[in-house]
């Protein structure tokens, strides 16, 4: 499942978002200036075919969660979304350290190395247009 989000707790992050719940996120799309490129490398990423693609968009399912990538019409929209409304992809994974070593046999740019916080084991990457991706591991919490 792929969450979307800057700063994010990983206590709500594990009770979830409410199935019921009105504010339940079903989708994000983040901009792209070349969407071949931007296709292929979420492709290997995700290990998942796009669900839908044309010249403008790229959709992919990822567990119920639609995942898009767009291309902006003109310039001004470029920057609309670029400077307003950019998101940092935050990924639950099961082995964040078998992840990482994906991400470097890709050649891709760390930008933070794998990091420890109380809750979880974590690094950043950048994609092939310059969006930050974080992937985590959720830390197991001892039971009293």
């Amino acid at each position: 499942m792929l969450f979307v989000m800057n700063k994010f707790d990983t206590t709500i992050l594990a009770k979830g978002i409410p199935t019921d719940s009105p504010a339940r996120p079903m989708a994000n799309y983040i901009c792209v200036k070349d969407r071949l490129r931007a296709e292929v490398f979420y492709k290997t990423l995700f290990s998942s075919a796009a669900l839908m693609a044309n010249d403008r968009f790229v959709f992919f399912d990822l567990g119920g969660f639609i995942f898009g990538l767009f291309v902006p019409e003109h310039e001004q929209e470029w920057l609309q979304h670029r400077l307003h409304d950019t998101p940092q992809l935050r990924v639950p994974v099961t082995d964040v350290t078998s992840e990482l070593g994906k991400i470097k046999a890709m050649r891709i740019e760390i930008v933070q190395p794998l990091q420890m916080s109380a809750e979880a084991q974590f690094f950043q990457f950048l994609d092939t247009e310059g969006n930050t991706v974080e992937f985590f591991q959720a830390l197991k919490r001892a039971r009293h």
